[in-house]
């Protein structure tokens, strides 16, 4: 069996198992949601097809990174929806288990975010250096500086906020509250830190790479690239502010839901339209 069809069932798997979760739990997104990440992992697959194409050039490697952190966040969206089909299902069997559980799963989404966040920021550095513009790149102790800043100011908003609920969670279960603040707060700040300067390493590799078609071929990559990383984490911290602070609602969070979704998709149609194009350079 070769290495993408693997890949592919393992899609396949949790595209399954999701299937059989709606069978006994009610959702009217079915359709919706299985066609979003279908979409998604095609269009991870032209972006792979073309990074297997430049694996030997000097942006192969970094570009295969940015592929393997598509392909992660690809499997973030179904194996987020079944961990939160689990934790519905078992929190009405038994109520009174209704938080713990909620934690449980605030883990598995964040190391699934993490994981594919450390890809994709790690591809990103190995961008800066082909731009070959060193010397007029700021010194990378501002760059995480400023989003370190970023990161504390919006979790200080998104994050931060929900802390008496946390606190009374602690006092539930007998967790630290230290313990929470370590273990689910301040993995949102890194994330959004990790977050920042990865898009700032994209950005900066698309403006000052040279050649103009493909730096017009890698613009619709970079755009679509950021359009699916801040709809991603920008969606998780909208569920965890409204699962630990009661707001926004949730008709809100649905509307915020369904319209990160068509972001989402149309990040990533932007990644193939882009690795497409890219391909036809490489191949002329």
């Amino acid at each position: 069996m070769t290495l993408p069809s693997i890949r592919f069932n393992v899609l396949i798997i949790l595209i399954l198992t999701y299937i059989g979760q709606v069978l006994t739990i009610s959702d009217g997104t079915v359709l919706l949601n299985i066609a979003v990440w279908l979409i998604s992992y095609y269009c991870y697959t032209r972006f792979k097809t073309y990074s297997a194409s430049i694996s030997l050039q000097a942006d192969g490697t970094a570009i295969n990174r940015l592929a393997d952190g598509l392909l992660i966040l690809a499997y973030y969206l179904p194996a987020t929806a079944i961990i939160s089909n689990f934790t519905s299902y078992f929190s009405g069997v038994n109520p009174a288990l209704a938080s713990l559980l909620s934690l449980i799963s605030h883990y598995g989404y964040l190391s699934l975010l993490f994981i594919a966040i450390y890809f994709l920021h790690s591809g990103s550095v190995r961008l800066i250096p082909i731009t070959n513009k060193l010397e007029i790149r700021l010194p990378q102790y501002i760059i995480s500086l400023v989003a370190l800043i970023i990161g504390i100011a919006a979790a200080s908003v998104l994050v931060l906020g929900p802390l008496t609920n946390l606190s009374n969670m602690a006092g539930q279960f007998h967790f630290p509250l230290w313990y929470l603040i370590a273990t689910v707060a301040l993995p949102y700040i890194y994330i959004i830190f990790l977050t920042t300067k990865l898009l700032h390493n994209i950005q900066f590799y698309n403006y000052y790479i040279t050649g103009v078609i493909y730096r017009q071929a890698f613009n619709l990559t970079s755009i679509g690239l950021t359009i699916i990383i801040v709809s991603i984490v920008a969606r998780r911290l909208a569920v965890w502010f409204n699962n630990y602070n009661g707001y926004p609602t949730e008709a809100g969070l649905s509307v915020v839901a369904l319209f990160t979704i068509g972001l989402i998709v149309a990040g990533y149609l932007l990644v193939a339209a882009g690795a497409k194009r890219l391909q036809r350079i490489e191949q002329a």
